[in-house]
Order: structure tokens, then sequence, then C-alpha cells
């Protein structure tokens, strides 16, 4: 029996005018914790943290993987 692989979500952040600007938002602070090499930048407004697909990495082996709008199925599954 083999395992499917195990992918990695690396959520991205989205940067909008009315989010709050820096360390002061709360998506900033989640991405701090969450997304590799991720800095905050006092001047830019955060507005959301995006967990899904459209605005996300997949990481598998250390590889990132860039499928925006497209499902991820794994080896051996047909739905």
């Amino acid at each position: 029996m083999s395992t499917a692989p195990v992918f990695k979500i690396v959520p991205g952040l989205q940067s909008y005018a009315w989010g709050k600007k820096g360390s002061s938002s709360l998506a900033a602070q989640l991405g701090s914790r969450s997304i590799p090499d991720f800095e905050i930048d006092d001047e830019k407004p955060y507005a959301e943290v995006c967990p899904y697909l459209l605005c996300s990495r997949v990481v598998l082996d250390g590889q990132t993987i860039h499928y925006p709008c497209f499902y991820i199925i794994p080896e051996g599954r047909a739905d």
C-alpha cells in the first residue's frame, strides 16, 4: 500500500488599502509566524491571510509548486 504525498500549504497575504499597516495588522503577525522568510513592512497595509490555493504556495519535498486555480490530485486517485 502506497501513501499519498503530503503537501504543505504556505499561505499568502493580501495587501489592500483598507488593511492595517505593519505589525498592527493581525494578518501580518500571522504571516510572520507561518510564511518562511516573511518580514513585516511597517509602511504596507496587510488585509488578510490567504490559505487557499489561489494565492498560496504548495510545497512538496522542499520545492515550491505554483498551481493557482489548479486542483492537485495525489497520484493514484482519479477524482
